[in-house]
């Protein structure tokens, strides 16, 4: 090889074959309230505090606890904690995290730093580090107490604030973290003081930045969540953490209890956990806005939550208490065979996924199913129905013929879904009326225009 092609080889290939990267990132779930590593180049850390109450009065050490389970009855109007963490880090648990990198630089030393927007980087202890020699493309693993990256985030070491910061985790060259052996986190930190004096229920979408509205409708087994409304996307404080979705505690009570919100104990009582679409819009649609596992018959009240990324739950929604809208009576519907069979309706349209059979299974869950006369008729409707459909699903005449006959009924369904059922009625009062007068006008018409031909 002459020296020429030598030098060719070294500038061109050696350097593409020179790839630094880290790789098997792992942070332990167990360790933090929450990760998201759904972008490996971008993974986010969130840590939730709301202080040591519930479980986590006496942690174990190395998981997060459960700090709810402090939380009592009357959370609005008791003199307990109106907030707490699900999954609640605490200044003494290790964050634990691991990598590999395929570069080891000459003298390596573990390192971690956290960067907070507009600050300069600061070091974060770690826990007994692990030291040289560092091998490539193997387990790298670093610990550091929560308490120390509260502390190099600006906020003390019992990590009463909040923040969102780089921390960056990696093996140094003389103190310096090398580029190719470096992983960087998003790391989110919220903290909420429980006592009641500070932290205080909604009562309005006025007051409030979490969720302030909802609403069930009964189903079978289960019911139907609606109406959720909220004023912003996050608490608006330095972690950057938004509001995740809802969660509903419920308990049973007796049909004609007077008990309305505060009879629901968060720390005892079971709960559904309900995720926005999208948390970074005032959009409140939900991934499902079902719960489910309920007993047939048996009467629940429903006490919504706000939560955020972070696990932590509050402001709680303490509005004025509406049986009507607050309290769950799911029931069986003989024949139904499950939540999307609509039989006439699915043969008179092909599918069951189609809008106009949508809306009117809406409408059967948000307004049939709400009344005792209602279940009835979906009763009688699910017993004789399927005879009917099956005849009808064979014959595209009758399926059309269905079809026409069905529309007046599926815009009814439509415009009581949207705008309620008193405006529904209205509005088919006032068209009735209108048609009425026109039939009238049209065969006055008629008899003028008999008149004249027959002279």
């Amino acid at each position: 090889m002459t020296l020429r092609a030598l030098f060719l080889s070294l500038l061109f290939i050696v350097p593409g074959s020179i790839h630094a990267a880290v790789t098997d990132v792992v942070v332990s779930t167990a360790t933090a309230s929450a990760v998201d590593n759904t972008d490996p180049a971008n993974i986010e850390i969130f840590g939730g505090y709301t202080g040591l109450m519930g479980e986590c009065t006496a942690p174990d050490g190395t998981s997060v606890c459960n700090a709810c389970t402090a939380l009592t009855v009357n959370v609005c109007g008791g003199t307990g904690p109106r907030a707490c963490a699900s999954r609640s880090i605490y200044p003494d648990l290790p964050l634990s995290l691991k990598f590999q990198t395929d570069t080891i630089p000459n003298t390596p030393t573990l390192k971690a730093e956290l960067l907070i927007s507009g600050g300069t980087a600061a070091n974060v202890a770690l826990l007994d580090p692990q030291s040289a020699p560092f091998a490539v493309n193997t387990d790298i693993q670093a610990k550091m107490r929560w308490s120390t990256i509260c502390q190099a985030a600006g906020i003390n070491s019992n990590c009463q604030g909040t923040f969102s910061g780089t921390l960056t985790v990696g093996l140094a060259e003389s103190g310096t973290l090398a580029a190719a052996s470096q992983q960087k986190f998003t790391v989110k930190f919220g903290y909420v003081d429980p006592d009641p004096t500070v932290s205080q229920c909604a009562t309005s979408c006025d007051d409030t930045s979490g969720f302030c509205n909802f609403s069930v409708s009964d189903g079978d087994s289960k019911v139907y969540v609606k109406d959720t409304q909220r004023a912003q996307t996050g608490p608006g404080d330095d972690s950057q953490i938004l509001w995740k979705g809802i969660r509903l505690y419920y308990t049973e009570v007796a049909e004609n209890s007077t008990d309305g919100f505060e009879i629901v104990a968060p720390g005892e009582s079971n709960y559904s956990d309900l995720d926005v679409k999208d948390r970074s819009t005032l959009v409140t649609e939900l991934v499902n806005n079902k719960v489910e596992g309920l007993e047939n018959e048996k009467y629940y009240n429903f006490l919504m939550v706000t939560v955020d990324e972070a696990g932590i739950l509050g402001p709680f929604y303490n509005g004025t208490f509406d049986a009507n809208l607050h309290r769950g009576h799911p029931g069986e519907v003989v024949g139904l065979l499950s939540d999307k069979q609509c039989f006439i309706a699915t043969a008179a349209y092909g599918a069951s996924w189609t809008d106009e059979v949508r809306a009117l299974r809406e409408f059967r869950n948000l307004f049939l199913l709400k009344s005792e006369l209602g279940k009835d008729f979906v009763r009688f409707y699910y017993e004789h129905s399927p005879k009917a459909a099956s005849w009808i699903a064979d014959r595209e005449w009758a399926r059309t013929t269905t079809r026409v006959l069905l529309t007046p009924i599926v815009w009814f369904a439509e415009l009581a879904n949207g705008m309620g059922i008193w405006i529904a009625l209205l509005a088919t009062v006032v068209v009735g009326a209108l048609l009425i007068r026109l039939r009238v006008v049209l065969a006055d018409r008629w008899k003028t225009i008999f008149f004249r031909r027959s002279r």
